[in-house]
């Protein structure tokens, strides 16, 4: 891949944070003394795809529009030399499959589900869906803040959204499978409707893994992930946590129902998520 001009739009680049699928992101600092941002590049092999090339184009303009303390903030975005960049708050923190297999206590478990319920329950009041809840797309900062990043799949659901411009049409067709496969919901992993129920089941995901150290679906193969998210009944979690409270293992386990309609909404879970981090 050839070298990247250290020069993007208004941006030094200062050197990489990470590589995703269909992006890498850098270390930048604006030119005209401004401080220092996430700088976020979609891959040059993918800048002749248009699907791909709206994705993004799509993702800058839900962050505009949709600003939240529990998301980072969209400060730029543009096209330079035919590279597509967008300029994020950069987030000092590390990801939560960092405290995968740590076992954390119960206090720390309803302090981050409580924190993400509440984000989505703003972005669903807003209108959409995120559709790729995971572990590397949730940062935990120093203080303890968490940020939920990553809205290329988001998505308007139930129609267009007021709040939001009729150029964020869908992308994807009926039918159509998109998402991570180890923390979709059962009704994404068949190409079904996604409301914010999706978001819930992909959260309880994390929070089961984060909590136990394992999926409770668990295979080294997609198709068998998918398979079991569907079919397989969710493992009890007071036998592999007995020292949580009870209130926590019921919202986790909840989360988790294979019927969307009975999964609680991220506002009911924030509001049992956020009484259970001040008792702990």
């Amino acid at each position: 891949m050839a070298a990247l001009n250290p020069k993007v739009g208004s941006y030094r680049i200062l050197g990489r944070l990470g590589t995703g699928a269909t992006s890498q992101v850098y270390r930048a600092v604006h030119l005209d003394g401004g401080g220092e941002v996430a700088l976020k590049i979609l891959a040059a092999d993918l800048i002749q795809d248009r699907s791909w090339l709206r994705r993004f184009q799509r993702e800058a303009l839900l962050l505009r529009h949709f600003r939240h303390a529990g998301t980072v903030a969209l400060l730029d975005w543009g096209e330079h030399d035919g590279r597509w960049y967008m300029a994020l708050e950069l987030v000092e923190g590390r990801p939560l499959q960092d405290w995968v297999g740590t076992r954390p206590s119960a206090g720390f478990l309803a302090r981050v589900g409580a924190q993400l319920t509440t984000t989505l329950a703003a972005a669903h009041a807003f209108g959409l869906v995120h559709r790729d809840l995971k572990p590397s797309n949730i940062i935990v900062m120093k203080e303890g803040t968490v940020k939920l990043l990553d809205f290329g799949l988001a998505r308007p659901f139930q129609g267009e959204h007021p709040d939001l411009p009729t150029t964020l049409h869908e992308l994807t067709g009926s039918g159509v499978i998109i998402g991570t496969p180890r923390y979709m919901s059962p009704e994404q992993s068949v190409g079904g409707t996604m409301t914010t129920a999706t978001d819930l089941f992909s959260l309880g995901l994390c929070l089961w893994e984060l909590a136990t150290g394992a999926h409770p679906f668990g295979s080294p193969f997609p198709k068998e992930v998918i398979a079991a998210i569907r079919e397989t009944p969710t493992p009890d979690l007071a036998l592999r946590r007995p020292d949580l409270p009870p209130g926590l293992v019921e919202c986790m386990t909840r989360m988790l129902d294979k019927l969307p309609a009975t999964r609680p909404t991220a506002a009911k879970a924030a509001v049992v998520l956020s009484a259970i981090s001040r008792e702990c």
